[in-house]
């Protein structure tokens, strides 16, 4: 737990995809419980520690909300003290999105019913839950929108889709792997093509466009006008597959991850603007 005089945080893990550590961090509202409670889910190269997410769960935690923020088994950071570097890129060599929908699956039933895996878990409502996934992350949750007791769904930055990219099919089917750059390490990772297999041809479980028609107002999509990694085209077709009924908000001047950077230095105003929506609409539908 933190030190005193700060809010209250917790960090824990439970078993996730293959049966590999799903560690997260609980950060709790001042008072007392049960709380609505968001579940925060990481992108593509991402982790719970990277740039705005702590700043995110704990903003989220002011709010009056509990706030999850988690690993994916398979994102290939280390553990405890490397928590922040990818130490172990065999793992992210054999990730896919069965894997990843695995790990958020694992912390749901915990909060729902396996609460022993969950600190604090009497403080936590799971008739009152929230999910919100950045890039690759809000396509994850997007899959999970439909769970007995989400109440709301927010995605920052999502793809529409979890086919990867020509260049990456083509090298997957051509080399059997995928060299994947990682700018601010300056590492090359590796992916082998379990992911292609897995999602060519896309099995149902895990297309969401039979569950965004079923989203309606549950549903709120941002995005930045001037994203570069993910363009915000891929809102404009996650809305229209929802039937028009998703509620979508374009940020100006954001990027991919809204001015961020890591080390976290401090939000920017595109970053607040996003965060304050995305609390607006937890609040609204969770209390």
């Amino acid at each position: 737990m933190d030190s005193p005089g700060r809010r209250p945080r917790f960090s824990a893990s439970l078993r996730g995809a293959e049966g590999l550590p799903v560690t997260f961090d609980l950060h709790l509202p001042d008072g007392e419980g049960p709380f609505p409670v968001v579940v925060i889910q990481h992108g593509f190269k991402g982790f719970k520690d990277w740039g705005f997410f702590p700043w995110l769960a704990d903003r989220v935690a002011r709010a009056g909300l509990a706030a999850i923020r988690f690993n994916t088994s398979h994102n290939g950071v280390g553990l405890g003290p490397e928590a922040s570097d990818f130490t172990r890129p065999e793992l992210f060599a054999r990730n896919r999105p069965s894997f990843e929908r695995a790990d958020l699956q694992a912390l749901l039933d915990a909060i729902r019913g396996r609460r022993d895996r969950i600190p604090r878990a009497a403080d936590l409502d799971p008739r009152r839950m929230g999910l919100l996934g950045h890039s690759r992350g809000g396509y994850n949750v997007l899959l999970a929108g439909l769970e007995p007791g989400v109440a709301a769904v927010v995605t920052w930055s999502s793809v529409a889709s979890c086919i990867p990219g020509a260049e990456a099919a083509q090298a997957f089917e051509e080399k059997g792997y995928w060299d994947v750059a990682n700018a601010r390490t300056g590492q090359v990772i590796r992916m082998t093509r379990e992911w292609w297999d897995e999602v060519h041809p896309l099995p149902e479980s895990l297309d969401v466009r039979h569950i965004l028609p079923n989203l309606a107002d549950r549903l709120l999509l941002v995005h930045g006008d001037a994203d570069t990694s993910v363009p915000c085209s891929q809102a404009d077709e996650l809305q229209q597959l929802s039937g028009g009924r998703a509620r979508k908000i374009i940020v100006p001047g954001a990027d991919h991850v809204f001015g961020a950077r890591h080390p976290f230095i401090g939000p920017t105003p595109q970053l607040e603007q996003a965060a304050q929506v995305s609390i607006d609409h937890f609040t609204s539908r969770l209390r």
